[in-house]
């Protein structure tokens, strides 16, 4: 992953967790830690987190993705638990963030100019 970029991440359930997640009312977390520190918190409630049949999608901001520092490995996990407080867990991912020069979120005009042109 880039910073400053949007990013998608999908995770594909376990076999065995799809029924869960198809039967139970289920509240799913997803925690995005770098160097021991959460950076990252989202739940199924979260406007950028998506739950289908077989996958949970999490759509990352460029403000998202540039609160990771370059050069560190990310760890993500997903956790869910259903009404009977039956919880569960995906196995610890991990995935290197790669740096862009400039800190400062884009954004795309219609009006936008070259700074060339003069």
């Amino acid at each position: 992953m880039r910073r400053g970029t949007n990013a998608t991440h999908t995770f594909t359930l376990p076999e065995d967790s799809t029924v869960k997640f198809l039967t139970d009312q289920l509240h799913i977390y997803i925690d995005y830690v770098q160097g021991n520190q959460s950076v990252l918190k989202l739940t199924h409630e979260s406007t950028n987190v998506t739950v289908q049949e077989t996958a949970v999608s999490v759509a990352l901001s460029q403000t998202d993705t540039l609160a990771f520092k370059a050069g560190m490995p990310v760890k993500v996990q997903l956790r869910w638990i259903n009404s009977n407080n039956e919880a569960w867990s995906s196995n610890v991912m991990s995935f290197n963030v790669d740096d862009v020069l400039n800190d400062d979120v884009i954004s795309y005009t219609s009006q936008a100019t070259s700074q060339l042109e003069s």
